[in-house]
Formats: C-alpha cells, sequence, structure tokens
C-alpha cells in the first residue's frame, strides 16, 4: 500500500485517481450526485490575500495503484476552539467498504501533518461552515444541492480511529403536501427579494449581516469580503433572485436574510426542478424573538408554492439550536437528513 500525498494539483495521475474513487463507491446509487471536480480544484487552489486556508489532498493506492480511501486535511488560520486553539479539518473523505487499514493510514498521516503545524485537536469532515458533518440517517431523501452525502459505514470509520461524537446536525424537510400555512407579520419590518441589478451592494449587505448574526459562534469562520464575494458569485447562474430575501427596519437598515436556492442538481439530471434548498438564515440579535425569521419564511414557502415546488430542505441545524426548529414546525416541517460531526484530540 503507498499513501501519497498530492503535492502538486497538475499531476494527472494523482488527481485522476483522487477523483475516480466517487465514481466507483458511488456507481450504482441513484441518490449521490457526481462532485464538481473543477470546482473542487479551484478551493484547493484557492487563497485568499493572508494565505490562510492551506490543503493537504492525500490518498492511498493499493499494489496494482488501485485507489482505496482520499482525505484532505485543510488548515485554516482562523479556525479555533473554544480555547482559542488550532483546530484542523478533515474534508472530502470517500473510501471503499473493508479499508479499515488504508482509512487508518489517510487518517493519521492527515494527523501528523497537523501535529508539524501546531495543531490541538481535529474536526471531522468539515469543509466550511455550510458543508459538515457526516450522514448517518435519512439516506433516502434525494441529495439537494449543497448538502454531505456518504455510505452509511463512514461513520464507523472514523469511530475506528479515535474521532468522538462531537455535535449532532439536522436538516428540515418540507412538502406540498404536509406544509401548513402560516401567515407572519412583523411591524416596521421590510421583506424584500435580492436585486442582482445592485449585485456589489447585495454582497456587501450579505458580508455584513452573515458575520453580525454567527459572530457568537466560536467555531464559525467569518469570512473575508473576498470568500463573501467569490461564495456569492458562484451561486449566480442559477440564482432566483425571488427565493433569496432579505428584511429591513423602518430605516431600510438590512437585519436578516434567507437564502433559498433551486435545486440545480435536478437540472443536471435534466429533470424538471421542484426541489428547493435554503443555504442559510439568520437574524441580526437585536431583532431576534420579533417573528423577523417567521416572516421571511412565510414570505418564501407562499413564493415556492406560486413558483409550482413540490419540497423544500432547510439549513443545516445543530440538534440543540431548538428555536429554528420550532419555526419550522409551525410550517409543517419534518426531520430530514441526520448527521453527526466529530473531532478528535491531538
Amino acid at each position: 500500500m503507498e499513501i501519497i500525498e498530492i503535492e502538486n494539483l497538475k499531476n494527472n495521475f494523482e488527481m485522476q485517481k483522487f477523483f475516480s474513487l466517487t465514481k466507483e463507491i458511488y456507481e450504482k446509487d441513484a441518490i449521490w450526485h457526481p462532485e464538481n471536480e473543477e470546482v473542487i480544484k479551484q478551493w484547493f487552489n484557492f487563497k485568499t490575500d493572508a494565505n490562510e486556508i492551506r490543503t493537504w489532498p492525500v490518498i492511498a493506492l493499493d499494489d496494482e495503484k488501485e485507489v482505496l480511501t482520499r482525505a484532505v486535511a485543510i488548515l485554516h488560520s482562523r479556525a479555533k476552539n473554544n480555547k482559542n486553539q488550532k483546530v484542523g479539518w478533515i474534508g472530502y473523505f470517500e473510501a471503499k467498504k473493508k479499508q479499515n487499514d488504508a482509512v487508518r493510514k489517510v487518517l493519521q498521516y492527515c494527523q501528523e501533518i497537523f501535529q508539524k503545524n501546531n495543531v490541538q485537536g481535529i474536526i471531522a469532515p468539515r469543509i466550511d461552515n455550510l458543508q459538515q458533518g457526516i450522514q448517518i440517517n435519512g439516506f433516502h431523501f434525494p441529495q439537494t444541492i449543497m448538502t454531505n452525502y456518504n455510505p452509511p459505514y463512514y461513520y464507523d470509520y472514523f469511530k475506528r480511529n479515535g474521532y468522538k461524537d462531537y455535535r449532532k446536525i439536522i436538516t428540515i424537510i418540507f412538502t406540498r403536501e404536509s406544509y401548513t400555512a402560516r401567515d407572519f407579520q412583523t411591524k416596521d419590518i421590510k421583506i424584500r427579494h435580492f436585486n442582482r441589478q445592485d449585485l456589489e451592494k447585495e454582497i456587501k449587505i450579505y458580508h455584513h449581516l452573515t458575520n453580525e448574526i454567527f459572530s457568537n459562534r466560536y467555531d464559525y469562520i467569518p469570512r473575508t469580503f473576498e470568500e463573501t464575494k467569490n461564495f456569492v458569485k458562484s451561486f449566480l447562474p442559477f440564482l432566483d433572485e425571488e427565493l433569496v430575501i432579505i428584511a429591513e427596519d423602518r430605516n431600510n437598515n438590512a437585519i436578516g436574510y434567507l437564502i433559498c436556492i433551486p435545486d440545480y442538481y435536478q437540472s443536471e439530471r435534466e429533470e424538471q426542478i421542484d426541489r428547493a434548498r435554503i443555504i442559510s438564515i439568520g437574524v441580526v440579535p437585536r431583532y431576534r424573538k420579533k417573528k423577523v425569521a417567521a416572516s421571511m419564511s412565510s414570505f418564501l414557502m407562499r413564493k415556492l408554492l406560486e413558483k409550482g415546488y413540490q419540497s423544500l430542505e432547510g439549513a443545516i441545524i445543530m440538534k440543540a439550536n431548538i428555536p429554528p426548529q420550532k419555526l419550522a414546525r409551525k410550517f409543517g416541517g419534518k426531520i430530514g437528513r441526520e448527521y453527526k460531526l466529530l473531532r478528535k484530540k491531538i
């Protein structure tokens, strides 16, 4: 067995092995949606001005040069735990069945990379603020855009290698059949759509709101403006402005947002798009408990019904975060996919 750290992304043989693994694992899986190789390569190459993100793709090959498993060690300079210690992430993990030895060696290789960089702990799997967690339940649901999906046996691989349960994560599923109509109106709050014609202003609003809304979470990585701009522009080709909602106060100051996008995966399968996915929803602290999130949700639900959507999958929610789950139930939402985020001290 050979463990290879892919140092040159232009090495066609090594990169071909990295990407071929998913095709083998999910060959007969009708749920899985193929990963976008170009987007992943761009992500590996992405560097901010401060060079804050570093990645180490690692693969394991057998004696016949067949790939057995892969993982990427990710080090973000702003990733810290609640003790302000450096934390590394494991992302893009994939492995064939019955490959305990190969998985152990690849995860150990990533761990040694972190140790050389004075990292105190590892979170797995995680790529960024929005894509994290290993799926443990709800495997029958269609894989919607920007959701993690993996075979059930992956969880055991991490447990065998010393990773402990850290957090439970869920998504909420809404269907046309289960939807309960609710109309929430908040005094002095205005709800509007995203304005593509004033893109720079909208990006600035989103950037400011995101960092204010989630700044109290120590595991949230605030984006630089450059990162925010790249993130928003990545969705523009398939963005429906009427599904991106911004809440404003009486002085037209933005105080919350709800970002919902059509499930573009359906389009790539040449299906009619009738599913949508909420990427993120949030309200600034001073306006929480004032039904702003409920007002945005009600606005979105009406628009989805008008447009003929059949189902909606919500953003990932920490199982311990009760308020958004209560809000979802008011609209007929039920628990969909379930994930676990794992960690390991080193």
